[in-house]
């Protein structure tokens, strides 16, 4: 305490008697000593100073605390009890805290004002002046500064400041007319400069009319955090570079409040910022009075960036972001612009690269738009598909106080800001720029206006000053869209949904590929219409004088008004479908070669003049109706197209129809389904003034109908005639179908099934189709019946073969000395005593069996018939009685069901459900040689669908019958026995006779069949050799098999068909698909024999015919006892 009480008397004594410099490495002032008016504190060498919560320094035109040459500490302890909590009071011209730039200095000086404690100035002076290249500030206490809170001159490069804290406070003086916070200087030497960090509720603030932050030399960053603020009540919150020379860089980061009240700048740049404004999440960048900005970019800017969930807003009359002058800089904005008057403003003679806007930009003012360019403002600097834009929406810019969503065109005529909207939506009215294309402005180059995607729900107009080019490919405008009265307009409309799209009174250009509109209105001026791909007009179109079709197909489903010139170019068809399609009567229609015009159904187009060079097309019912002449040129055609009822395409003309050499007439069948009967006329030409010449006449391409052509004085005639379908079609089957259907394709037909399928038969282009029509009218021919029909009784077949084999295959090996005797227990140890102990292969009386299985048979294509795919499974049983050991007879039931599918597209069906009865026997009549012998009979119920489509005719039959199937077998081998295996050559001969009874489809009317089937029978004969071997078990002894076998049917019989239509007709004889001849089979199986008269055998058949590959595999179950 008594030192504390010298320092501070020897601070005193050196105020009155000496320099005043205190060498100490701590100043100490406490509530002991007394107080020490008029005393500064100077700092010359590394040391500290704290001033405690009871300590103040009190000055009058001097510096409370100077800091010359050393660095040092200064720390001012929380919650100063001094009056005002002022722990430096600096009065008259004196600063607070003066650190000096000095010399030598190693680190910086670190001044930390804790919270509850201030640094006052009340006259001129500043609170803390930075002139050092380093400096650290960490306030958490107030800053409170009669001039500026903090000066930062020229040298003061590199300071740091923490505001920090709720309490935290840096504050300009109430009636202080400079900021708060001033940066001076020029461009750092090589230093960082400022970085200023606002965080945790602090506030830094003006409450006079100067800037609360101005900085005039490059800086690091400021950063205002959540809940912080930086305000000012008249001047400007953040002045960039008001008086620097040259451009400065630095970044501002902006989490919290910042704040403008009075009428000025939120943010102003004044001069180059080469720097960034960075409005983050939870950042508010407002304006709370009226005249000023919310940023006033005066210079050029890098970006300034509203990112999403950040807002920028003015509640007074206030206005966004203005950007002036020659400002190059790209505004991004992805969270919220909002204002009471203009959002966002490119001021005049505005050089700028552009706004980015994906998030909100809105307004509520009726007098301003939301977005507005004035006049001599240029922003091209957003490069798009290699174009430059001054605004790219892709969210949302509105007005809803009704004014105009974006206004670049009232304030003048020359503003180049080209808008592109990409999608979102734009509510309120879109006036486009004046002059997009500044050096050819009657000949533009540069879209005023693209619209790709979103909404507009409002006008778009394009500007008066200067042609403009609109540019709409997708998005959809709900209200009108209209062309300034300047020549030279352009519309490019290929995906965009329009309302009324309006030209201008100059000479207008309407290029439509896709897209549409509720109506088209020319302005009076020579525009023209081009159609440079598909598209359909649904809407009206009026006063366009030229249309152009120059590529795609134009269908017209409107009227179309006051034009006088239809083009249609080489590559372009025009299709009319309106009627009475007459708005045009004066027109003039040029038709270019590799050009067309259709008139469909129901359509009359009425027109002056027709020069045809290259497609005229109408359709039954449809009219072109000319005033005055008709004129076909060489290498043009004319395409009538005739159906049922007289019904023609027709050309009408009060003038003449000219004919010249090279021209052709090329006549068409349209027939609705409904047949036409040979013989029926047609007049397609009707001339008041006559006839001109003869078209050379084309026939149809048609394996049924040709034309013959009479020309008269005033008109032209068509007949139509046609060929014999059995003389055209291919095949005996087709020829024989063709033949029943011919005396009813030229005598007539009353049944309307049988009339539609006529109608399509005359459609068919050649005789390849017609054929393959023709074909879908038979019965199954492909053998899939037959096929089905086998595969039960092949399988009831192999039932019994499988139980034979284990007499004929096993009796070599079940001699008496190797299986029946007690087997050896040295080899079977573990055998109890009463176990039975012998296994038997077949020996035993009685044997009953079990079998399931399951078949694939995939026919391929043959003989160019499609073949098909069955599926089939089944069960058998048997029952058999061994009545010596040399004979064996038995019976066996089984069931099957097949599902044939073909392999064309009308997927014909059968469904075949079988069952069969086997009588069988064995005999060995002498050792080793062995007869199997099997006698079958299998009754079938079928189930059928033909499916037939030709041209628009869609037929479905559907029959159920039956078929009764008959079979025999013999097989006669030799079996070589060894120890472990046997070898058993064998010939085979197999009879089956098949009757399918005759049926009647439904389902078709008179398509329906009525069928009678011939019968069926195969004769087979071939050679097999069996291998099995045998591997002994304590409880089983498995034989593991192959067999092969080559088999030839010498029958071969194909199934012979005889049917009749229902609806009438002739009977037609056709053979089905001749069954392949040469059958390979091959086996591989396994049987498991029990010592407790068991049986288990398990095979997989592979069997092959010409091209049709058969996959069996089964498992069978038996049990033999005495």
């Amino acid at each position: 305490m008594k030192k504390t009480l010298h320092l501070a008397q020897a601070v005193l004594a050196s105020s009155l008697f000496a320099a005043s410099i205190v060498y100490a490495d701590t100043v100490l002032m406490s509530q002991y000593d007394e107080p020490v008016p008029n005393t500064q504190l100077v700092a010359t060498q590394t040391g500290s100073i704290e001033i405690t919560s009871t300590g103040k320094v009190n000055a009058t035109n001097i510096d409370g605390i100077k800091v010359d040459t050393g660095s040092i500490t200064i720390t001012i302890d929380p919650t100063n009890t001094t009056a005002g909590n002022n722990a430096i009071i600096a009065s008259g011209t004196g600063h607070g805290i003066n650190i000096l730039n000095g010399a030598g200095k190693n680190t910086p000086t670190i001044i930390t004002v804790n919270s509850g404690s201030n640094i006052t100035t009340t006259g001129t002076g500043n609170a803390i002046v930075i002139a050092d290249t380093t400096a650290t500030i960490n306030n958490s206490g107030g800053l409170f500064g009669g001039g500026n809170a903090i000066d930062i001159p020229a040298g003061g490069v590199n300071a740091t400041i923490f505001n920090s804290g709720s309490g935290a406070k840096i504050q300009g003086g109430i009636v202080s007319a400079v900021p708060t916070i001033l940066v001076e200087g020029g461009v750092a030497n090589g230093g960082t400069g400022l970085t200023l960090t606002n965080d945790s509720g602090a506030l830094i603030a003006n409450a006079g009319n100067g800037d609360t932050i101005q900085v005039n030399q490059s800086f690091t960053s400021i950063t205002n955090n959540a809940n912080s603020t930086i305000q000012s009540a008249n001047g400007n919150a953040i002045s960039i570079a008001p008086t620097a020379v040259g451009a400065i860089t630095g970044d501002i980061f902006n989490y919290g409040l910042i704040n403008s009240t009075g009428g000025a700048q939120t943010i102003y740049i004044a001069n180059i910022f080469n720097g960034t404004i960075n409005n983050n999440s939870g950042g508010v960048i407002q304006a709370t009075g009226n005249g000023g900005n919310v940023i006033f970019a005066n210079n050029s800017f890098s970006a300034i960036n509203n990112n999403s969930g950040a807002i920028i807003s003015a509640t007074g009359t206030d206005f966004g972001i203005n950007v002036t002058g020659n400002s190059p800089g790209t505004v991004n904005n992805a969270g919220t612009i909002q204002t009471n008057a203009v959002s966002f403003l490119y001021n005049t003679n505005t050089t700028s690269t552009g706004l980015n806007n994906t998030g909100t930009i809105t307004t509520t003012s009726a007098a301003n738009p939301a977005i507005w360019g004035r006049n001599g403002s240029t922003v091209t600097g957003i490069v798009y598909n290699t174009v430059g834009y001054g605004i790219v929406n892709s969210n949302i810019i509105s007005n809803t106080g009704g004014g105009a969503a974006i206004d670049l065109q009232t304030d003048g005529p020359n503003i180049n800001i080209p808008l592109l909207q990409l999608g979102g939506t734009i509510t309120g009215n879109v006036l486009l720029a004046t002059n997009v294309n500044p050096t050819t402005p009657l000949a533009p180059t540069i879209p005023a206006f693209t619209m790709t995607g979103g909404t507009i729900n409002g006008n778009v107009l394009s500007g008066a000053a200067n042609a403009s080019i609109l540019n709409l490919s997708g998005g959809s405008i709900t209200g009108s869209t209209t062309l300034g009265n300047v020549a030279g307009n352009v519309v490019n409309l290929s995906g965009s949904k329009l309302q009324a799209l309006n030209g201008g009174t100059g000479n207008d250009t309407f290029n439509l590929s896709g897209g549409s509109f509720t109506v088209l209105n020319g302005g009076g001026g020579a525009d023209i219409l081009n159609i440079n791909g598909n598209f359909t007009q649904t809407a009206v179109i009026n006063n366009i004088p030229t249309i152009k079709v120059n590529n795609g197909l134009y269908t017209v489903n409107a009227q179309i008004n006051g034009t006088s010139t239809f083009n249609i170019n080489a590559g372009g068809s025009m299709v009319t479908n309106f009627n009475p399609l007459n708005g045009s009567l004066a027109a003039n229609i040029n038709i270019a070669a590799n050009g067309g015009l259709t008139i469909n159904p129901g359509s009359t187009f009425t027109v002056a003049q027709v020069n045809n060079n290259g497609l005229l097309s109408t359709q039954p019912g449809g009219t072109l109706s000319v005033t005055g002449n008709y004129s076909q040129n060489a290498g043009a055609g004319y395409y009538p197209v005739v159906s049922n009822g007289g019904a023609t395409g027709l050309l009408t003309t009060t003038g003449t129809a000219t004919f010249n050499a090279g021209s052709t007439m090329n006549p068409s069948l349209l027939t609705g389904g409904v047949f036409v009967a040979p013989g029926a006329q047609y007049t397609v030409v009707n001339a008041a003034a006559g006839v001109v010449g003869a078209p050379t006449l084309v026939q149809p391409q048609s394996a049924l109908v040709f034309f013959s052509q009479t020309v008269n004085p005033n008109n032209i005639v068509l007949t139509l005639n046609l060929e014999p379908i059995a003389g055209v079609a291919e095949g005996d089957t087709a020829q024989a179908i063709g033949a029943a259907l011919d005396p009813l394709l030229f005598g007539g037909t009353t049944n309307p099934e049988l009339a539609a399928l006529l109608g399509q038969l005359e459609l068919m282009p050649d005789n390849t189709t017609l054929t393959q029509a023709l074909l879908q009218l038979a019965p199954s021919l492909n053998n899939a019946l037959p096929t089905s029909s086998r595969i039960c009784m092949d399988n009831a077949l192999d039932s019994v073969q499988q139980r034979l084999e284990q007499l004929h295959g096993l009796g070599p090996f079940s001699t008496e000395e190797d299986y029946r005797e007690v087997r050896d227990y040295e080899l079977y140890n573990g055998v109890n005593y009463g176990d039975r102990n012998v296994i038997n292969f077949g020996s035993n009386h009685f044997n009953a069996w079990a079998k399931v299985y399951g078949t694939i048979v995939d026919q391929h294509k043959r003989e160019q018939v499609e073949g098909f795919l069955a599926d089939a499974a089944g069960i058998g049983i048997g029952w058999d009685w061994r009545l010596t050991n040399q004979a064996l007879v038995g019976l066996a039931l089984s069931g099957n069901k097949v599902e044939t599918t073909d392999d064309t597209t009308a997927q014909n069906k059968i469904e075949t459900w079988s069952y069969q009865a086997t009588f069988y026997g064995w005999f060995e009549p002498m050792q080793s040689v062995y007869f199997d012998t099997m006698l079958a009979i299998a009754s079938h119920k079928y189930d059928t669908t033909r499916n037939m489509q030709i041209g628009s005719f869609v037929g479905n039959a559907t029959a159920n019958f039956i078929g009764t199937q008959y079979g025999a077998q013999t097989d006669i081998g030799y079996a070589i026995k060894d120890e472990n295996w046997v070898v058993a050559p064998y010939v085979r001969g197999r009879y089956t006779y098949l009757h399918i009874s005759d049926y009647s489809e439904v389902g078709a009317g008179g398509i329906d069949l009525s069928v009678q089937n011939g019968p069926i029978d195969e004769m087979i004969a071939g050679v097999g050799l069996r291998i099995a071997g045998i591997r002994d078990y304590i409880q089983a002894v498995y034989v593991p098999e192959a067999t092969a076998t080559l088999l030839y049917d010498f029958a071969g019989k194909e199934q012979a068909i005889q049917a009749n239509f229902l609806g009438g007709g002739g009977f037609f004889y056709v053979n089905g698909l001749k069954p392949a001849q040469i059958i390979q089979q091959y086996s591989l199986g396994v049987n498991a024999y029990t010592n407790d008269g068991y049986n288990a055998a398990l095979k997989f058949i592979f069997e092959y015919r010409n091209e049709m590959f058969a996959y069996n595999g089964y498992l069978q179950l038996s049990y033999q006892w005495d």
